[in-house]
């Protein structure tokens, strides 16, 4: 178990590429924080659900506040979710 004892937060946990990483993690010991617009898709008594548009600064805000006074910390990050279309995330605005 690789990595007992840490947490991770992946957004776009709830399907596909996302789910993978969550239940990945999950089988190697993580406490998953699986942050999604839509519905979980599985069931994983290692993965929680959190409902997060993370095209919203204050959700996200909100989302990093309750992480951190659930658990302390945050071992793994992996920012599966979001799309933008002009492929440059740094011109893109909050709106």
């Amino acid at each position: 178990m690789r990595l007992k004892d840490k947490v991770a937060v992946v957004t776009g946990g709830a399907k596909g590429i996302g789910q993978c990483i969550a239940q990945l993690f999950s089988t190697e010991g993580a406490k998953v924080i699986a942050a999604d617009m839509g519905e979980l898709s599985y069931s994983d008594p290692n993965v929680e659900f959190y409902k997060l548009d993370v095209s919203d600064a204050d959700a996200c805000k909100t989302f990093f506040d309750c992480v951190s006074n659930k658990y302390a910390k945050v071992d793994i990050l992996v920012n599966n979710a979001g799309i933008t279309r002009d492929a440059l995330t740094r011109k893109m605005t909050d709106e």
